[in-house]
C-alpha cells in the first residue's frame, strides 16, 4: 500500500468515526492506535506511525464504504449488466439452439451448448 493510498484509508477511518458510521471503544487498541497516527511534514500520514490495527480498520471502513456504494445500484441495471456480459461471450445464438451439436464429443442439447462454451473460450 503507496502512502497515498495509506493517507486516505486512514482519513477515511477518521471521518466514518466523527461522523459516527463507526463506532469503536475507547479502551480499544484501534482506538489508542489511531490517536498515535501522526502527520508528515507534507500533511500526508506517516506511514511509520500507523500500526496494523488501523490498517485494518481503515480497510474495514472502506469495505463498509464500497458495500454502500454497491447498495446504491439498482438490481435490475446489475441484472442487465451481468447478462450483457453473459450474452457477449456466450453468444446468444448458441444459448437459444438446443440441437447444438458439440464437434469433439458428439453430444447434442447442455452437453454440446456447455462443448461449443468451452471450444469459444479456449480460442
Amino acid at each position: 500500500m503507496n502512502r497515498e493510498e495509506l493517507h486516505e484509508l486512514v482519513t477515511l477511518l477518521k471521518n466514518a468515526l466523527a461522523s459516527g458510521r463507526i463506532k469503536i471503544p475507547s479502551a480499544s487498541p484501534v482506538r489508542t492506535s489511531l490517536e498515535a497516527v501522526r502527520l508528515g511534514a507534507d500533511g500526508k500520514v506517516d506511514p511509520n506511525t500507523v500500526d496494523g490495527w488501523v490498517r485494518a480498520a481503515a480497510l474495514a471502513a472502506a469495505g463498509a464504504q464500497e458495500d454502500r456504494e454497491r447498495k446504491k445500484t439498482p438490481l435490475r441495471e446489475v441484472q442487465r449488466e451481468y447478462f450483457d456480459i453473459l450474452d457477449l461471450y456466450l453468444c446468444s445464438a448458441i444459448l437459444r439452439d438446443e440441437n447444438t451439436w458439440c464437434d469433439s464429443c458428439g453430444d447434442r442439447g447442455p452437453h454440446g451448448f456447455a462443448g461449443q462454451c468451452r471450444a469459444r473460450l479456449s480460442d
